[in-house]
């Protein structure tokens, strides 16, 4: 079974401008506006799910396949708490799925 893979594999040429970026960021953060009122941390995949499936260039994900990404990705999750830091997930979309599992994975 071939899992999706996270990879920082995005093409610049594809990427959106800051009006772009600005406009995806305040619809998903609209959709957990209640975890800003409250300051309390979202459930990581449901906020990946969110941010990835708002973002037409991206390949939708499942809620099951945010949840495996993160728990499969490390570096993801990390880059993922700095965007909700940060209030902007331009980082988390300049990175790229890949149906291919990464070099990494085999102990080559």
């Amino acid at each position: 079974m071939t899992l999706v893979r996270w990879t920082p594999r995005f093409q610049p040429s594809r990427d959106l401008d800051d009006k772009g970026h600005q406009a995806l960021d305040k619809h998903v953060l609209k959709a957990f506006q209640l975890y800003v009122d409250l300051n309390r941390e979202p459930d990581w995949a449901a906020l990946l799910h969110v941010i990835v499936n708002d973002d037409m260039r991206l390949r939708r994900i499942s809620q099951e396949e945010a949840d495996e990404l993160l728990k499969g990705e490390s570096s993801l999750m990390a880059v993922i708490q700095k965007g909700w830091i940060d209030c902007s997930f331009r980082e988390v979309r300049r990175l790229g799925m890949s149906p291919y599992s990464l070099a990494s994975d085999y102990h080559l």
